[in-house]
């Protein structure tokens, strides 16, 4: 990719791209909306501090409309038409619990997050002790010496 390239980013392009960015939250969709290549956008975030604020700022509200659509269609739901024998008659609102379970995490997470521990511990559920650990793998590698001097001095009288 040409220098030239990726210098050209107009005032105008710029806004363009982070008003495409506020709206989808995809960095693609902006550079394509902007007319420019993701290097040309990832460049100047690099050297700019100000755009890079901005660029933030746009990812938030783009992360700020998805969780009021994410909202309405959990608590609100959405109307879904009903069909009987191919003709329109009434509708029916869908709620997204998948959605709401989701909400309800990301604002009480104490609350409501999947709760998973582990646990460590060494032989016979006694703590593990980092010293113990090491005296093991010396042990270990102890009796591996000798079992290789065995098998070299066996292998040697034969």
């Amino acid at each position: 990719m040409s220098a030239s390239k990726i210098a050209r980013f107009s005032k105008k392009k710029r806004e363009i791209f982070l008003q495409a960015l506020s709206e989808t939250g995809i960095v693609s969709t902006a550079c394509s909306a902007a007319g420019i290549v993701r290097a040309t956008a990832y460049k100047h975030k690099s050297e700019d501090v100000k755009f890079e604020a901005e660029w933030e700022d746009a990812l938030e509200s783009a992360v700020d409309a998805m969780e009021v659509e994410a909202h309405r269609r959990a608590v609100t739901g959405c109307l879904e038409p009903v069909f009987y024998q191919g003709e329109e008659v009434g509708h029916i609102r869908r709620y997204s619990d998948t959605l709401l379970m989701f909400l309800m995490k990301s604002r009480k997470p104490e609350k409501f997050r999947d709760n998973h521990s582990v646990e460590l511990t060494g032989k016979d559920g006694a703590p593990i002790n980092d010293c113990s650990a090491k005296e093991r793998l010396i042990d270990m590698l102890d009796r591996l010496s000798d079992r290789m001097d065995n098998a070299q001095n066996t292998g040697e009288e034969k």
